[in-house]
């Protein structure tokens, strides 16, 4: 199973997100993804945000919250363009190898996930005077990958999105 590395964590900064460790601008992407060789966009693509899957993959993605530099556990609805998913596991503070189990565990004895191409992750903690970057909870999507293109995942609150909440997969 593709799993983009497990996690796609996003820090929320007072003026900007990223995203494993990644600022990328909006403006960037499209002549990114245009103008780039598609041997060189692969060699670098966390740092272009752009994460490659392959047609018939089964994907995971953990969308880790994380603490703004405000201190504040803030709600952010993603939106995957391209693909329905399904919502398998949710959990508070951060990701962890138990999780996987547990995830594993409700897939394998569930079969009636919704179907979606938003969810929203719900501050599941909330940490009282600190500046850390405390984990504020996690939720777990799973999609096949069978469109294949280059589909935005974003945050579906624009200033978010503005701000760098989003990245690219790139899927053939």
């Amino acid at each position: 199973m593709a799993d983009l590395s497990s996690i796609i964590t996003f820090c929320s900064g007072r003026t900007k997100f990223d995203v494993n460790g990644v600022l990328i601008r909006p403006h960037d992407i499209g002549p990114t993804l245009i103008n780039l060789p598609e041997s060189e966009l692969l060699a670098n693509a966390t740092y272009y945000g752009v994460y490659e899957i392959l047609l018939g993959e089964r994907v995971q993605i953990i969308f880790e919250n994380t603490m703004s530099d405000d201190g504040d556990c803030e709600q952010h609805p993603w939106h995957l363009h391209g693909h329905d998913f399904h919502v398998v596991a949710n959990g508070p503070d951060a990701y962890d190898a138990e999780d996987r189990i547990l995830i594993d565990q409700i897939v394998a004895n569930r079969s009636d996930f919704i179907v979606r191409d938003v969810v929203t992750l719900f501050p599941d903690q909330v940490v009282e005077n600190t500046t850390s970057k405390a984990p504020c909870g996690w939720t777990a999507i799973r999609f096949v990958a069978d469109n294949p293109g280059i589909w935005l995942t974003h945050c579906h609150l624009t200033p978010h999105q503005i701000m760098g909440k989003h990245f690219v997969l790139y899927e053939h």
